[in-house]
């Protein structure tokens, strides 16, 4: 996994004050966090930069990526209509840039960001050692990387948290995302 990538870290996702930290190396680095009212907008706070993540429905199912201190967005993820089913889902920023979050297996254990063919970061969850935790790669450490570290795993939660329907058994453990979408 770490052939052509510029760095690769230890990750644990783990629950605090009900808010989903991600530490990388054991440094927090940010954390997901719902609203107050329990579902949207969701907060994402990476490196001490604040977004919001919120849904707007229609046909299709967008989620709206801004930048909170500055008061813009600078994203959409465009959601499929069965995105439970769907190993792709794209995200276009405002600067005219798209990439795609892409998962190689059912529970988007394993998942990654690109960008036309490139690979831009990519996370691989271990399922021998501790739950919840693996190895992330990113090709170049920047603003946009935090970003797509975050994202990607917020995907990946929400994700799990449909396919599982609510069967216990099903999400990994001390993993609950539920009732955001």
């Amino acid at each position: 996994m770490t052939k052509n990538y510029l760095q690769a870290w230890h990750y644990n996702i783990s629950i605090v004050d009900g808010a989903f930290e991600l530490l990388l190396n054991g440094q927090v680095i940010g954390n997901i966090r719902k609203s107050a009212a329990g579902k949207w907008p969701v907060n994402v706070v990476v490196n001490e930069r604040l977004y919001s993540f919120t849904r707007r429905k229609g046909m299709r199912t967008f989620i709206e990526i801004a930048d909170t201190a500055k008061e813009e967005v600078i994203g959409i993820i465009k959601v499929p209509f069965f995105s439970a089913f769907s190993p792709f889902i794209k995200m276009e920023l405002t600067t005219g840039e798209q990439v795609d979050w892409e998962i190689d297996n059912f529970f988007s254990l394993h998942w990654k960001w690109k960008r036309k063919d490139a690979k831009l970061v990519e996370a691989i969850e271990s399922l021998a050692g501790q739950y919840n935790s693996g190895v992330i790669a990113i090709t170049e450490y920047n603003e946009m990387s935090d970003l797509l570290m975050m994202t990607g795993f917020f995907l990946s939660l929400l994700r799990r948290s449909k396919l599982s329907m609510g069967v216990k058994g099903l999400k990994r453990k001390s993993i609950r995302f539920k009732s955001v979408y």
